[in-house]
């Protein structure tokens, strides 16, 4: 059933501005990352600079990649960086030059290339895996350099609610969905198949779900989330759900 008039618009992003959830529950990396120990990754299409890798990867429970270890950094340097010229990984001192956060937190393991690296430069701020060495650090390229290089996304193997659909005061599913931020098109099984679409393309942010047959359901992948969205475009008729 289609929307009829502007109240019943209103009257529905009310309730999904008072919205509950159900949770749905993935416990292995979704299809396109690579699992390494208890962690999953997956290679950007595009190479990019330090900072539109950094925006790329944050979504729920996903960040650029970080070595912690030095086995990790092994692990990292043949699976993608030999080979290429270099990968962006997520340590930084823009925000105190000389103080190096990986993730947002003080280093667990560095693995610079000394004499060289990092350089006391207020303009060389983010920090690459480079393919001398095994994989030795260095920061001797701008953040937001027009040399672009690799970069992959980390997050720990899902053993907890990724993705969910939200409910209004009644209990009832919503059944609107965003249309002008629709990234890709699928024909799927369910609504797990749909989620683990999402959760394999680092660009998808939430995916609307519409009944197309008794076995076989249009899944549409997102770039933005509830909250990011105007709500201008919503419209009746699918399901809605959020990483």
């Amino acid at each position: 059933m289609f929307l009829q008039s502007m109240n019943t618009i209103l009257f529905h992003l009310l309730i999904l501005m008072t919205m509950q959830s159900i949770v749905i529950v993935l416990s292995s990396c979704p299809t396109g990352w690579v699992k390494w120990r208890q962690s999953c990754y997956v290679l950007l299409p595009e190479k990019m600079n330090w900072m539109q890798a950094d925006a790329a990867c944050k979504r729920p429970g996903s960040n650029l990649i970080l070595p912690d270890s030095k086995e990790e950094n092994d692990f990292i340097f043949k699976w993608a960086v030999k080979g290429n010229d270099g990968m962006w990984i997520g340590c930084t001192d823009a925000v105190q030059e000389g103080v190096w956060l990986c993730g947002g937190q003080p280093a667990r393991f560095t693995n610079w290339w000394y004499p060289y690296d990092p350089h006391n430069d207020t303009r060389l701020n983010c920090a690459r895996m480079t393919v001398y060495s095994g994989g030795v650090w260095s920061d001797s390229v701008s953040c937001q350099s027009t040399e672009h290089k690799v970069a992959a996304c980390e997050m720990p193997v899902p053993i907890v609610p990724i993705y969910h659909t939200l409910l209004g005061p009644d209990g009832r599913v919503s059944e609107y969905c965003p249309l002008n931020h629709v990234i890709d098109n699928l024909a799927v099984e369910g609504v797990i198949a749909c989620g683990r679409a999402c959760t394999s393309d680092p660009h998808c942010r939430s995916f609307n779900v519409w009944q197309s047959s008794e076995k076989e359901k249009k899944c549409q992948l997102n770039n933005v989330t509830f909250l990011e969205e105007d709500h201008s475009d919503f419209i009746e008729g699918c399901v809605y759900f959020e990483l």
